[in-house]
């Protein structure tokens, strides 16, 4: 976690933000969903502490905006269950990231809630759940998967061209999860899961025998495989990960 996280939290128990969260719509909130709590960043955000996925008691999903004290700020329906999200540096956008295996993620106004843009997955690809930007605001660089071979791979789109897809890194391994961007603004922290799926299979793991998990730190203008880490178990699947300002890494395995 970074610092500025880790001191909200501190400030906050987890029983009352989450009471607070549930009841910033009232009764029909119902909990938040996968890693979506974020901490605001941008200079923009001064009054906005938290954006955040959750559940409705009807079964629908929405994205919220809470401040530290549990004030709703603003509510944002969408049309499936969300997962991770980052802010765009320099700007007052935030994005969201459906949950593996996510189609579309989501771009919003912090400010308002306002949805300005909702951009799908090439075909034969599925999003993982999470992304980062470049230190300018330009690049978004997203986990995803080319899922009939499994190849994972990270997604880039190009923020100043409405999100349009400008290039594709190759990672030579299965199931790219959390990535972080290392102080170094070129070196891309990856979770590497190791974990086959398939969408038409749900969640039902296809290569517990031959998974082959890692940390891996991947250039992101050229694409080159600067290091990669496996862990003393081949399935103890890297899923997510932190990196401090100091540029060390923690990564969580399971």
């Amino acid at each position: 976690m970074n610092s500025n996280y880790t001191h909200a939290i501190m400030s906050l128990s987890r029983r009352h933000f989450l009471a607070a969260f549930g009841g910033a719509m009232g009764a029909t909130e119902l909990s938040l969903t996968g890693c979506s709590l974020l901490p605001a960043k941008a200079d923009s955000l001064k009054s906005r502490e938290y954006v955040g996925a959750s559940k409705l008691n009807d079964g629908s999903y929405a994205v919220q905006s809470l401040s530290s004290d549990g004030t709703p700020l603003w509510h944002t329906a969408v049309e499936a269950r969300c997962h991770g999200g980052c802010f765009r540096p320099h700007t007052a956008q935030v994005l969201i990231f459906e949950r593996r295996p996510g189609w579309w993620f989501h771009v919003f106004d912090s400010r308002s809630g306002k949805r300005l843009a909702h951009i799908k997955a090439n075909d034969g690809e599925h999003f993982y759940g999470h992304g980062v930007f470049s230190p300018d605001g330009r690049y978004l660089y997203t986990t995803a998967s080319r899922y009939e071979r499994g190849d994972g791979i990270i997604a880039v789109y190009d923020a100043e061209a409405r999100y349009a897809r400008v290039d594709t890194l190759d990672l030579n391994g299965i199931g790219p999860h959390e990535l972080h961007l290392h102080p170094d603004g070129q070196t891309l922290v990856i979770a590497l899961g190791g974990i086959k799926t398939h969408p038409d299979y749900d969640r039902i793991k296809m290569n517990l025998e031959s998974m082959a998990p890692a940390l891996m730190l991947v250039d992101r203008t050229s694409g080159e495989i600067r290091a990669r880490f496996s862990p003393s178990h081949h399935q103890l699947s890297c899923r997510h990960l932190d990196v401090t300002p100091q540029g060390y890494i923690y990564a969580g395995y399971q």
